[in-house]
C-alpha cells in the first residue's frame, strides 16, 4: 500500500484566511474614518456598520476555533497518532500570539490616552478659536471701514471735483484709504461717467441703482467677494452714483471657511470626548481580537503542517509493526524529512525483502520437522504392526497349536494400530487443510456453556464457573471452528486436574491498539505445565499426554490466528493454567 502524504493545510483554507485578514485590514481603515466623522456629525453610535460586523466576525472565527478544538478533543479521545504534540504546538502558538499581542494592546490604548489628551488640549481650542476670531475680526474690520470711510464728510468734499478731475479724486481716495480697490461714477440716467482701479469691482447701472445709499450686501463670485458702498450725491446741479468697493481674494473666504469648519468640529469632538475615547477603544479591541482568533486558526493549520509527516511516519511505523511491509510514504519533494521518509520506505523494503526469505525459510524447516515428527509418529506403531505379522508367520509356520488366538491378538493390535494411524492422518490432514472462517455473529457465551456441557457429565469431581461471562458480547467468528477451540482447551484443563478442581471461565472487554477485543480467559486448578515445555506447547507434535497427538494446541492456535485473535498462557506449577484468548469484536 502507497500512501501520499498530504499537507492538511490546504490552498483554499489558506486564502481563506488571507482573504479575511486583508478583508479585516480594508474593514478597520475604512469604519476608522466613518467613526471620526459619524461623532463629528452627531450620529449615534447605533447607526454604524461597524458595529454588526465587528460582532459577527469574532462569532464566526470562535466557531471555526471551536469546531477545531472539538476535532483535537475527539482525536485525543480515540488516541489518534500525534495529538499530544499537536496540541502542545497549538498552546504554544497560542501563547506567543497573546504574549505579542497584549504589549500591543496596553499600548495602543496607551497611545489613543496620550493622543487623546494632546489633541483636546487647551493651546490647540485656543489657537483654533483665535483664528475663527480673526477671520470675523477681519471681515468686521472691512466692513466698518468701508461704511466708516464711504460715509465720511471728508469723502464728500473730495467727490466735488469730480466733473472737474475725476482722476485726481480716485489718487487722493487711494492715498487715504487701502480700502479702496474700484471707483466706479454713473451719472443719474445711467451713463457712466468713468471707472477707476480694479475691473473686478464694476457693477452695472442697473443693479446699483436698486440699492439704497450706503453698504451694500456683500456679493461672491467664482473667484472673490466684493463689498461696496453706494453714495448718490449732487455736484453742479447733476446727481452722481459713486461706488466705492473692496475686493476681497476668494482663498481668504475658503479659507475662513475651512477654519470655521474645524473649529466646529473640534468643538463637536470636543463635546463628545468620553464617548469617542470610549468608541476609540471599543473600536480597537472589535478589530485586534479577530486577528487574534485568525492568528489562532493559523496556528491549528501550522501544527498540523507541522506535525503530519511525523503523524505519517509514526502511522507507516505502526502498520509495519502490524505486518503490513507494503506501507509506503509518498513525500513532497523538497521537504525536510523527504531523506527521513526514503530512508523509512528503504528500510521497509528491506524489512519485506527478508521477511520474505525468512518465511521461505521458516516454511522450509517447518515442513522439515514436521516430516520428521509425522516420520516418527507413524513410525512408532509400524512396529508393533510388523512384529505382529511376524509373529503370525512364524506360529503359522510352526503349527501352534494356540495359533487362533495368536491369530486374534496379533490382529487386534495391528487394527488398533492401524486405527492410531488413521487418527493420526486425519489430524495432520485438519491441521494442513483447515478450511477459511465461516463467520457470523456469535454469543460468546452461548459457546462457553457449549464447551462446558461436553465435559460436564464425564468430570463429575471438576466445578465449572461461569458466572464471569458477559451475556450481551457477542464476535464475529466461525461457530464449529470456536466449538472446536472452546472444547478442546476446556477439555485439557479437565485434564490437569487429578482429583477435584475447578475450572473458570470469563470474558472482559479490552483495548488494544485503538481496537476493542473480547478477552476470554480458561482457568484451571490443575497440575500447570512444566517450566521445560513452556515454548513447545503450541508445536505440533508435541505432547505430554498418553495417546495424544500433540495437534490439539497448534489447531487451536491455527483458527485463532486465522480471526485475527492472539491465544497466550500463564501458568504456575501445582497452582494450575490460564489460557488467555483476545478476538475482535469487529472484522
Amino acid at each position: 500500500m502507497i500512501r501520499q502524504r498530504t499537507a492538511t493545510t490546504s490552498t483554499a483554507g489558506l486564502i481563506s484566511i488571507l482573504l479575511t485578514y486583508f478583508s479585516l485590514i480594508v474593514l478597520i481603515l475604512v469604519f476608522a474614518r466613518q467613526i471620526i466623522s459619524d461623532v463629528s456629525l452627531e450620529s449615534p453610535i447605533s447607526n454604524y456598520i461597524v458595529i454588526p460586523i465587528a460582532i459577527i466576525l469574532p462569532l464566526f472565527l470562535t466557531v471555526v476555533i471551536g469546531l477545531n478544538v472539538y476535532r483535537i478533543w475527539r482525536e485525543k479521545r480515540r488516541g489518534h497518532p500525534g495529538v499530544n504534540l499537536k496540541i502542545r504546538l497549538m498552546l504554544f502558538f497560542a501563547i506567543i500570539t497573546l504574549l505579542s499581542s497584549l504589549p500591543q494592546g496596553i499600548l495602543s490604548v496607551s497611545f489613543i490616552e496620550i493622543a487623546m489628551n494632546r489633541w483636546f488640549s487647551s493651546p490647540i481650542a485656543e489657537g483654533l478659536e483665535g483664528g475663527v476670531d480673526l477671520v470675523l475680526q477681519y471681515n468686521l474690520e472691512k466692513v466698518k471701514g468701508l461704511r466708516a470711510f464711504g460715509g465720511s464728510p471728508l469723502l464728500s468734499s473730495l467727490y466735488r471735483d469730480i466733473p472737474r478731475s475725476p482722476l485726481n479724486v480716485w489718487k487722493t481716495v487711494q492715498e487715504t484709504s487701502t480700502l479702496a480697490d474700484s471707483l466706479q461714477i454713473y451719472l443719474a440716467g445711467g451713463e457712466e461717467h468713468s471707472f477707476f482701479g480694479d475691473e473686478r469691482g464694476k457693477v452695472s447701472y442697473q443693479r446699483v441703482n436698486t440699492w439704497d445709499s450706503g453698504l451694500a450686501n456683500r456679493e461672491s463670485y467664482e473667484s472673490y467677494s466684493a463689498l461696496r458702498y453706494l453714495r448718490r450725491q449732487t455736484i453742479g446741479g447733476n446727481e452722481y452714483l459713486i461706488i466705492l468697493s473692496t475686493i476681497i481674494p476668494k482663498d481668504f473666504d475658503k479659507k475662513a471657511e475651512k477654519l470655521t469648519s474645524s473649529n466646529d468640529t473640534f468643538n463637536q469632538i470636543e463635546l463628545f470626548q468620553p464617548i469617542f475615547r470610549i468608541t476609540l477603544i471599543l473600536f480597537y479591541f472589535f478589530f485586534s481580537f479577530p486577528l487574534i482568533l485568525l492568528s489562532l486558526l493559523i496556528s491549528f493549520l501550522l501544527s498540523e503542517e507541522v506535525i503530519q509527516p511525523i503523524v505519517s511516519l509514526e502511522d507507516a511505523t505502526r502498520r509495519v509493526a502490524d505486518g503490513d511491509f507494503s506501507y509506503r510514504i509518498l513525500n513532497r519533494t523538497g521537504n525536510e524529512l523527504s531523506s527521513l521518509v526514503q530512508s523509512f520506505n528503504s528500510m521497509v523494503s528491506e524489512l519485506e525483502s527478508s521477511r520474505h526469505k525468512l518465511l521461505q525459510t521458516e516454511k522450509i524447516s517447518a515442513w522439515q520437522e514436521i516430516a520428521q515428527r509425522m516420520a516418527h509418529e507413524i513410525k512408532n506403531p509400524l512396529t508393533p504392526i510388523k512384529l505382529s505379522a511376524e509373529r503370525i508367520l512364524y506360529r503359522y509356520r510352526d503349527k501352534n497349536i494356540n495359533f487362533e488366538r495368536i491369530l486374534e491378538q496379533a490382529v487386534s493390535t495391528i487394527i488398533r494400530e492401524v486405527g492410531n494411524l488413521n487418527d493420526l492422518l486425519g489430524e495432520f490432514r485438519d491441521f494442513a487443510r483447515l478450511p477459511a472462517p465461516q463467520i457470523s455473529d456469535l454469543r460468546i457465551r452461548d459457546l462457553l456453556t457449549e464447551a462446558v456441557e461436553v465435559f460436564r457429565d464425564s468430570y463429575p469431581t471438576v466445578t465449572f464457573d461461569l458466572e464471569n461471562l458477559d451475556q450481551s458480547l457477542s464476535i464475529p467468528a466461525d461457530r464449529s471452528q470456536m466449538r472446536q477451540v472452546f472444547t478442546n482447551l476446556v477439555k485439557n484443563a479437565c485434564e490437569s486436574i487429578q482429583d477435584t478442581g475447578s475450572v473458570m471461565l470469563r470474558t472482559d472487554l479490552v483495548r488494544k491498539r485503538n481496537k476493542q477485543y473480547c478477552r476470554i480467559q480458561i482457568k484451571d486448578s490443575g497440575l500447570g505445565i512444566e517450566q521445560d515445555f513452556h515454548g513447545q506447547v503450541f508445536n505440533p507434535y508435541f505432547t505430554t499426554k498418553e495417546g495424544g497427538t500433540g495437534l490439539g494446541l497448534p489447531i487451536v492456535e491455527r483458527i485463532i490466528f486465522d480471526h485475527d485473535g492472539q491465544i497466550w498462557f500463564e501458568t504456575e506449577k501445582n497452582t494450575g493454567t490460564t489460557f488467555f484468548i483476545d478476538l475482535p469484536l469487529e472484522r
